[in-house]
């Protein structure tokens, strides 16, 4: 399961597979936990919290991410 199809709230360990170094300058990088806040009405683009920022990822490259539930 994709990060961006999966519910609120929910924490994930993340395993980076593609577009590694540009989602590490946004500060995801795996290992860390991430959670999904808001979605947009269309779906795209999502609010994401991350090692206490507020993120906002587009679906494409939130399918990037890869990782389990923790919760």
């Amino acid at each position: 399961m994709q990060q961006w199809e999966k519910p609120w709230s929910l924490r994930t360990s993340i395993c980076v597979k593609k577009e590694k170094d540009r989602l590490f300058y946004l500060g995801i990088y795996p290992g860390m936990q991430i959670r999904k806040l808001r979605s947009a009405p269309m779906q795209d683009p999502c609010l994401y919290f991350a090692a206490g920022n507020q993120l906002i990822l587009r679906n494409k490259d939130a399918a990037c991410i890869e990782g389990e539930v923790l919760e």
